[in-house]
C-alpha cells in the first residue's frame, strides 16, 4: 500500500435557471488535490464548447499561406539558422521535419519543428510517422546541445496548435526549449519527487502507476513501454491526458520505439 492520497471532495452551487422557468438547479462542482504538487482543480460538470469544422475559418487558413514562414518553399530563405558551433549544417531534418531556431526566442536556446510540408492539418490527418519524426528531430537537437553544454539538463517540447491554444502560426509546428533551470511547475514536480522519496523510500511514478491501474478510474492502457491516463487533478477546463514511460528518466532515453508508440 503506498501513501498516496487522491484527496477529493464537492459542494453544490445552486441558483434558480432562467432556461427552466426559474427552476431551483444544483451543480455539483468536485474539488481534488494533486499529492505530489499540491495543486488544486475544479472539476465541472459542463464542458466548454468546441468549435465544429464549420467554425473554421477557411479564408482566413487560406490567406495565411501567403506570408507563411514555415512552409516548405519559405523555410531556406525565411527562417533561422543555428549557428554552427551547434548545427555545423544550419538545419536538422528527419523525414519532413526540420528543426531550427526560433526567429523570436523566450530564452537562450528556444527552437522550433517544423512538421509538415502541408501549411493545415486537421487534427484527425496527423499520422503517428509526421509525429515520430518531428520528436525524434527535436531530441536529436538537444543530444547535439547537451554534449556541449551537460549544464543543460531541464527541456522541454511544446505545442499548442490553432489560435484557440494560444498558437500564432496556423502551420503545424513544435516549440523546444532548454535551460539550465526548471520552469516553476517543473520545479514543484521535483520537489514532490523527492519530499515523497524521503518519506516511503520509493519512486512516486511507479507507485502511482500502480494505484491507478489497481483503481481503474482515469487509466486508458499502454502502448509499449507507453502509459496513458488522465489526470487526477487537471489544470485547464479541458481536463489532460497524463503519458509516463516505463524505464525512462530523459528524453535522451526514449527510443524510435517510445517516440512511435506515444505518437
Amino acid at each position: 500500500m503506498t501513501g498516496i492520497e487522491f484527496y477529493k471532495r464537492e459542494v453544490k452551487a445552486c441558483f434558480l435557471d432562467p432556461r427552466k422557468g426559474f427552476a431551483r438547479k444544483e451543480l455539483v462542482v468536485g474539488i481534488r488535490k494533486d499529492y505530489l504538487t499540491g495543486h488544486v482543480s475544479r472539476i465541472l460538470p459542463f464542458r466548454r464548447r468546441r468549435l465544429s469544422a464549420k467554425e473554421t475559418p477557411l479564408e482566413i487558413l487560406e490567406a495565411s499561406k501567403k506570408d507563411c514562414p514555415f512552409c516548405s518553399d519559405k523555410i531556406p530563405s525565411s527562417t533561422p539558422k543555428f549557428i554552427p558551433e551547434i548545427v555545423q549544417e544550419g538545419r536538422i531534418h528527419k523525414g519532413r521535419a526540420v528543426l531550427f531556431p526560433n526567429s523570436f526566442p523566450y530564452t537562450k536556446y528556444n527552437w522550433v519543428v517544423v512538421l509538415s510540408e502541408e501549411h493545415f492539418l486537421p487534427l484527425d490527418r496527423f499520422s503517428h510517422e509526421t509525429l515520430t519524426d518531428g520528436f525524434l528531430v527535436a531530441k536529436e537537437g538537444i543530444e547535439r546541445l547537451r554534449e556541449k553544454e551537460p549544464k543543460l539538463r531541464y527541456c522541454s517540447i511544446n505545442w499548442n496548435y490553432f489560435p484557440q491554444s494560444g498558437g500564432g502560426l496556423f502551420h503545424p509546428h513544435l516549440q523546444v526549449v532548454i535551460e539550465d533551470s526548471p520552469t516553476t511547475s517543473h520545479q514543484k514536480v521535483l520537489d514532490g519527487l523527492r519530499r515523497y522519496q524521503t518519506e516511503s523510500n520509493s519512486f512516486f511514478w511507479e507507485d502511482y502507476l500502480s494505484e491507478e491501474i489497481k483503481n481503474g478510474l482515469r487509466y486508458f492502457g499502454t502502448q509499449g513501454n507507453v502509459h496513458f491516463l488522465t489526470a487526477f487533478s487537471p489544470f485547464g477546463i479541458l481536463g489532460e491526458i497524463m503519458v509516463l514511460f516505463s524505464q525512462r528518466l530523459r528524453i535522451e532515453e526514449l527510443d524510435y520505439h517510445d517516440w512511435e508508440d506515444f505518437s
